[in-house]
């Protein structure tokens, strides 16, 4: 990833209509230098009542971030935490998704700007 350009979300849920959604080189440096969560729906089959109270959390959540998938998605939620951790999910299921949530290490993030060169 050495030299890659990453860029600090705006927002903390992405419905797909912006301009500028996260790509990967922003989703791992909230990986591996926020210690953020990445929540990625497949929006084309995930019901609206299942995103709504996805948007609720997320919002709300500490450092974390929720996107459309923008590839062919490997179920209907996909939870990415730091670690490489990868959960696949049939649906939103708020309790567990605090519960991984709440699972990464606590800890103090090392200062750093909005935008930057790739770990």
């Amino acid at each position: 990833m050495s030299g890659a350009t990453w860029v600090h979300p705006r927002n903390s849920f992405y419905d797909g209509s912006e301009e500028d959604i996260p790509g990967e080189y922003d989703l791992e440096h909230l990986l591996r230098s926020d210690n953020a969560i990445v929540v990625i729906y497949d929006r084309e089959n995930l019901p609206e009542a299942a995103i709504i109270p996805l948007k609720d959390w997320v919002t709300y959540e500490t450092a974390a971030v929720a996107l459309p998938s923008t590839d062919e998605p490997r179920a209907p939620i996909e939870v990415r935490l730091p670690g490489s951790l990868v959960t696949l999910c049939e649906g939103v299921d708020i309790v567990q998704l605090s519960a991984l949530s709440q699972s990464r290490t606590v800890g103090q993030v090392t200062e750093h700007g909005d935008t930057g060169e790739g770990e």
